[in-house]
């Protein structure tokens, strides 16, 4: 009889945690913008799911390959979020903001959820801005930098995060997500990426 109620107590125990959380990067993308001259002006994003472990990197390091050739690799700044002074949709919101290490942080809150959620004046309820928000939210930090390329027919640039939610509920295979674009400067020295917002 123990025994059934110490099976029982554990088969309880185990599904009364619906969440497991880990360090979590959602997803990320690279852009670039011909400068001309064999320059361009890179900017890589990174999204957090605020349920998570934090993520607070002030730089990323770019790899840029071209097709038989060596890797350069090229260090990318956290850009600061700062609020538009008159928003195009909704309100304007203060940055997520924080220290890690000495370094100060500040992102932007890009939580699917209406204007009285992500209002900091109105309420504290995603999970971006108070830990026990009942609102989950995802955070959006940018990494941007100027770097030059010699003339390639294709240009891969590539970065990495560590760490991922769960593999489950992203069909990912690894836990370390990897973010590429290509970029032909050879044929196309003027190219820029397409911009999705």
């Amino acid at each position: 009889m123990k025994l059934l109620f110490a099976f029982t107590g554990s088969i309880i125990l185990l599904f009364s945690f619906q969440y497991s959380f880990a360090g979590h990067p959602a997803g990320g993308n690279i852009k670039y913008k011909s400068l001309g001259g064999n320059k361009y002006y890179i900017e890589a994003h990174v999204t957090r799911d605020c349920a998570g472990a934090g993520y607070s990197s002030p730089t990323i390091s770019i790899n840029a390959t071209c097709t038989g050739s060596s890797t350069a690799t090229y260090n990318l700044n956290l850009v600061p979020f700062i609020s538009p002074s008159t928003p195009i949709y909704g309100n304007s919101y203060s940055p997520i903001s924080f220290i890690s290490g000495t370094t100060y942080v500040a992102v932007e809150d890009i939580s699917d959820a209406c204007d009285d959620a992500l209002n900091p004046a109105k309420s504290t309820y995603t999970r971006c801005r108070y830990v026990s928000g009942i609102v989950s939210g995802f955070t959006l930090y940018t990494y941007s930098g100027t770097i030059t390329l010699g003339s390639c027919s294709e240009w891969v640039l590539s970065f990495g995060t560590a760490g991922t939610r769960n593999g489950a509920n992203t069909n990912m295979r690894t836990s370390f997500p990897w973010y590429q674009t290509k970029l032909n400067s050879k044929d196309f020295p003027n190219n820029s990426s397409p911009n999705f917002g």
